[in-house]
């Protein structure tokens, strides 16, 4: 099978996850959007945001290190999995400590024990056996897609459960801890290839060399995701800024889903093309148009139709959000877009290149926020996310083109 093919195949598999996801992801929205207020749901977007933070920050980058190198996935698991565990626990302590600070700032003083309670997540996750990323490596699509997928089933299932006994904020938590411990069991079970506590030096120093890059990476790739949840949490209140996390899901989820079963998908071909000069081209173009064609199509119905949606997904209470979801919405397909230079980019590891076109975007979107002031509300939010994104698009372009022209 050749590397279109493969492409074709990931994407495939990708994508029957995606909207597998999307339709698990929904019936949990309709559900808990109905049952919690849009303050439980602002309390969590913070609880997310000091996880997001502290896993940004310590990213190793294992798994892309393992998907580029040459070396089998056994090569590095023992010395990877050391790895894992212990930056789980410094995940937790890091996020412990965010906490504080953000009930404080936040004038939230519930959030400082929501947040240590999910700080307990990253160190279940820190014993998942490091070989799943086998899947993607040898772009076993299926097994992946099922995978992943039986973890959002497994988490959607339990918080929509918790949500119906407890009404509260709890129901988020005790869904991720309950996801994070199915995964560390799948994890064994679903491999022969079992890690063993062992530190090898040179492998670490592998794994580390790359996290240089990937470190700023996923910290700005966080920060372009999140920084909008962080200032509008500050600036309009914790409710509000559940409002905005419900509207920013409902319009990112579709068209992101699409974007992640692409980049998924042309990760590893990337990388193997790396050297190929005029099939990397080919290959990079022909995704991209075929990314932008379906983000296209699925975005205009959202943008058309944007209250029929509100109602049916989240219920009369969120109408408040109909003027901004075209804006997220359109957001969201440049952000798709982008997504797909950012995987060449890292595919070639060029991860400078990729860091600073998301500092960029994060620079502009705090700048026409601010702009604009507290009085723009949603809308003014949603429309800072857009224009960010729109101004700084063809910026990325003229890099990844300059990259191109180089392989």
């Amino acid at each position: 099978m050749g590397y279109t093919k493969q492409t074709i195949a990931g994407f495939t598999w990708h994508s029957a996850l995606i909207v597998g996801m999307t339709i698990v992801t929904g019936l949990k929205l309709m559900v808990l959007a109905r049952l919690l207020t849009p303050h439980d749901f602002g309390i969590f977007s913070l609880v997310a945001i000091a996880l997001g933070v502290t896993d940004a920050l310590t990213q190793t980058g294992i798994n892309i290190t393992i998907i580029q190198s040459q070396q089998s996935v056994s090569y590095f698991i023992n010395t990877a999995w050391v790895i894992s565990i212990l930056r789980g626990f410094v995940i937790a302590i890091v996020m412990s400590l965010l906490g504080v600070g953000m009930a404080y700032f936040y004038a939230e003083p519930s959030l400082q024990l929501w947040v240590v309670i999910a700080a307990v997540v990253p160190i279940i996750k820190g014993f998942i056996n490091p070989a799943v990323i086998t899947f993607h490596k040898e772009l076993q699509f299926s097994r992946d897609s099922a995978y992943r997928f039986s973890l959002i089933v497994v988490e959607a299932v339990v918080t929509s459960l918790v949500a119906l006994v407890t009404h509260s904020v709890n129901a988020f938590i005790v869904g991720m801890v309950a996801a994070a411990i199915f995964e560390v069991c799948i994890s064994f079970a679903f491999f022969r290839t079992r890690p063993h506590f062992e530190w090898i030096p040179n492998r670490a120093a592998q794994i580390f060399a790359n996290a240089k890059g990937l470190s700023i990476a996923a910290l700005l790739s966080y920060l372009n995701d999140n920084a909008d949840n962080f200032l509008v949490g500050k600036l309009l209140g914790v409710s509000t800024l559940g409002l905005y996390q419900n509207g920013y899901a409902l319009s990112h989820k579709p068209t992101f889903g699409i974007a992640q079963a692409m980049n998924h998908s042309t990760m590893p071909i990337f990388s193997r093309l790396a050297t190929s000069g005029e099939r990397l081209h080919k290959a990079f173009y022909r995704s991209l148009f075929g990314l932008t064609v379906l983000l296209v199509a699925v975005a205009v119905p959202i943008i058309i139709f944007p209250e029929l949606i509100i109602r049916v997904v989240l219920g009369d209470t969120w109408l408040s959000l109909v003027p901004a979801v075209p804006w997220l919405v359109a957001g969201a397909v440049l952000y798709g877009i982008a997504n797909q230079g950012y995987t060449l980019l890292v595919s070639l590891q060029e991860y400078f290149t990729m860091n600073l076109h998301r500092a960029l975007v994060i620079i502009l979107f705090v700048g026409i926020l601010f702009a604009q002031g507290s009085s723009a509300g949603l809308v003014g939010a949603a429309m800072a996310v857009f224009f960010a994104r729109l101004i700084c698009l063809p910026i990325l372009g003229w890099l990844v083109v300059r990259k191109l022209k180089h392989t």
